[in-house]
């Protein structure tokens, strides 16, 4: 067993400490807490993940982005890492250099024991008293004479000081809603988009640091201010839901269809006094991949965000400017008329027909309705201008269900002078249309 214990000077509230442990759940699954200063994570079952070193730098720099400067130490067992991060927190120490303090860690390492807490000070005074300042000096006690000397807390520490791998852990479950929240302060002065977004990301950090130490991204978020109450302020509440197209696992991910949300929303009705809360909740989620990252291949410069990702982001914020019925996933069909052969979908990843190598190239761009188009020769007539043919292929002919009455159509893909090429049908009455053309 390996144990590292998280341990904090300052202590905060306890959802964020908790939003902390939670997201500590991608180095480890078992995690306890002991409120409100220290975490303990088993990672010994990890060693072939990441060294001791990696866990602690990573670890640090995540509880750096949630707000938090933790001392760390790793050893065999909850106690002695407590007791060391508490009292050195330097890799270089050792068990044995530590204070007589750090007896109060072994025999109560959960911190649910007051009273043992304090029978355990009056034995420390009474050791000092006698010249035994530090544990090394403590274990040189006759193990006989401790409970006789100074009580049966002396002989717990001394069997938890020499083996405390068998402690038990207690259990410990985080919430199953994800929500944050954040108060601002009267002097941030907080009523324009940009320092709303700049607030918005620790919070955002935080939450999508939980969704991720559960392998898991959000699908639908709700994002919501509350105004200081004025009263030329009809709605001190404001609130947003967001639909995402493709789930998103990260706060670089989501922050920009947040920012076009806003920037569309609060040009249209400005706030009209200063924010005072930000809430921030998941409404629902998916699984997330949990596969290592391609740093070999990174071609965007963005390792902590995968190419899914990142293309989820962009369609989100494009969902926001164009519209919620403007970008859709398109799923591919049986059909064999053009205007039919796709249809939209709200999930990404849908069955597709299989259409590789059974039909030719189709034209990058579809016009919703053939336009009619005049052939003399080598010349096209194509809205009031001339273009020249070069070269036409062979004919590819269509044909509709056999229900439809309507007759086939003969397709050709022309190549025009300039380097465009265009797909045109002719019908029976020798009529021809243009249905695309070839970027």
């Amino acid at each position: 067993m390996k144990v590292a214990c998280l341990f904090f000077h300052e202590s905060s509230s306890q959802s964020s400490l908790y939003s902390l442990a939670e997201a500590c759940f991608r180095f480890s699954p078992q995690i306890s807490v002991r409120e409100p200063e220290a975490i303990f994570i088993e990672i010994g079952k990890c060693k072939s993940l990441y060294s001791d070193r990696s866990f602690v730098l990573r670890a640090q720099s995540l509880a750096r982005r949630l707000g938090w400067v933790a001392k760390i130490a790793l050893s065999h067992d909850i106690p002695s890492s407590l007791a060391l991060a508490r009292h050195s927190g330097a890799s270089g120490s050792t068990l044995n250099s530590l204070p007589i303090e750090a007896l109060i860690d072994f025999a109560d390492p959960f911190g649910v024991d007051p009273l043992g807490r304090k029978s355990v000070r009056v034995m420390i005074e009474s050791l000092k008293s006698l010249g035994v300042e530090t544990l090394s000096e403590f274990k040189q006690i006759p193990t006989a004479s401790l409970p006789s000397r100074f009580g049966g807390l002396s002989l717990l520490c001394r069997q938890r000081l020499e083996s405390a791998s068998d402690l038990l852990w207690p259990s410990w479950n985080p919430p199953e809603h994800f929500k944050e929240k954040l108060e601002l302060l009267p002097s941030e002065y907080c009523s324009e988009i940009e320092p709303l977004l700049f607030y918005s990301k620790a919070m955002l950090d935080r939450l999508f640091s939980r969704l991720r130490g559960r392998s898991l991204r959000a699908e639908r978020i709700s994002f919501a201010i509350e105004l200081e109450k004025y009263s030329t302020v009809k709605n001190p509440t404001r609130e947003w839901t967001f639909e995402l197209i493709t789930p998103q696992g990260s706060t670089l991910g989501f922050l920009p269809i947040l920012r076009e949300r806003l920037n569309r929303d609060l040009s249209q009705a400005p706030i009209h006094s200063f924010v005072h809360t930000l809430r921030c909740s998941v409404l629902a989620t998916t699984a997330g991949r949990s596969t290592q990252k391609d740093f070999f291949n990174n071609q965007d410069g963005n390792s902590h965000l995968d190419h899914q990702e990142v293309l989820g982001s962009l369609f989100g914020e494009l969902e926001e400017f164009l519209g919620k019925n403007h970008v859709f996933w398109a799923r591919t069909t049986e059909e064999r008329l053009p205007e039919k052969s796709w249809v939209r979908s709200s999930q990404k990843g849908a069955p597709q027909a299989d259409l590789e190598n059974r039909y030719p190239k189709r034209p990058t761009r579809i016009f919703k309705s053939p336009v009619p188009v005049s052939i003399i020769q080598d010349r096209i007539l194509f809205k009031g201008r001339k273009f020249k043919s070069i070269c036409w292929s062979k004919l590819e002919r269509l044909s509709l269900d056999w229900l439809n009455d309507t007759h086939a159509r003969n397709y050709y893909q022309v190549e025009l002078e300039g380097g465009r090429t265009l797909w045109i049908f002719s019908d029976p009455q020798h009529h021809y249309f243009v249905h695309g053309y070839y970027e």
